[in-house]
């Protein structure tokens, strides 16, 4: 019988430390600013022009220059490798803590639509599994994650290398009692090479996109409710698409086909779609890391042409 109970205060010790662990890393996670998803529920952004999409809007459009152009305060939610579902759980979360925006500037480009570079890092949202639209999103889209979030701490130790450094990191921004991240407007530019023979050797062809784009119905599925609560919130969204590098491997065939297909789509909803394939910066290889992103220089040329349209 002693056994027996030493047995059950040590799984007890073990159950109560693991929780106390869930706790200590939500509490530093949310701490980190770091973390778009922290930085967004934790402090007051109010942007008027809030801006989504994956590592082509992360890395091409400057919400200070949009800003300097049409005196409109901008934030950049966008992430890198980030799929439309989790844009989705991103601009719902930044609802919950933040004034309506103005505009949504979304980045529809035809590699958005592909789920091969592009995916959901629910490790991203564990902190807010007590969100019911996340919760239900997670459930829903990653139910191998989701099975074992119920047992205490597994919502972590599932991604354990992802989130260790942000939660050290969530500590720092606490004990100094810091709030800002270190790219406060969410941008986050690819500073480019002073010489044109490290930008030749630094050129990355486009593999994924030579032979063929796939179109994803779940991300079609997401964009979707992004424009329904988009349109619930009167925000006007514009659908953007911004330079390709002209002379790239791209199959540019059925890169246009998914054009006109994000085309029609934008049209059933009276959006706007822009699309800049043919700018004068598209024609220079210098100006690209690959065949869709620019560096730090052309991408600010870029954020003022398109900021000609909120004027």
């Amino acid at each position: 019988m002693k056994k027996f109970y030493k047995a059950i205060i040590f799984l007890a010790f073990i159950l109560i430390f693991f929780i106390g662990l869930e706790k200590t890393y939500d509490f530093f996670l949310k701490e980190n600013s770091n973390i778009k998803t922290s930085h967004i529920s934790k402090n007051t952004i109010n942007a008027d022009i809030l801006i989504l999409g994956s590592c082509g809007a992360l890395t091409t459009i400057s919400p200070n220059t949009i800003e300097e152009n049409t005196h409109l305060k901008a934030y950049n939610l966008a992430e890198n490798h980030v799929n439309i579902l989790e844009n989705y759980l991103s601009f719902s979360l930044y609802l919950q803590h933040n004034k309506v925006p103005k505009y949504l500037l979304f980045s529809a480009s035809p590699e958005t639509f592909d789920e091969r570079d592009n995916l959901l890092h629910s490790f991203h949202f564990s902190p807010f599994l007590n969100n019911q639209t996340i919760n239900q999103t997670i459930k829903e889209e990653d139910p191998t994650y989701f099975r074992w979030t119920f047992i205490p701490f597994m919502k972590y130790a599932y991604y354990n290398s992802q989130l260790n450094f942000n939660v050290i990191q969530g500590m720092k921004f606490y004990i100094n009692n810091k709030n800002k991240p270190y790219n406060k407007d969410g941008f986050l530019p690819i500073k480019s090479p002073k010489t044109t023979k490290e930008k030749i050797k630094l050129f990355r062809p486009s593999v994924k996109f030579t032979t063929k784009y796939t179109w994803s119905k779940k991300q079609e599925k997401y964009l979707l409710k992004i424009i329904q609560l988009a349109k619930s919130k009167n925000i006007k969204i514009i659908f953007y698409d911004s330079p390709m590098y002209y002379y790239s491997n791209i199959n540019r065939k059925k890169r246009i086909e998914i054009q006109n297909r994000t085309k029609k789509l934008a049209s059933r909803f009276n959006i706007e779609y822009l699309t800049f394939d043919t700018m004068k910066l598209s024609m220079n290889k210098e100006n690209f890391i690959s065949a869709t992103l620019l560096y730090e220089e052309p991408s600010i040329e870029f954020t003022k042409t398109l900021s000609r349209f909120f004027k």
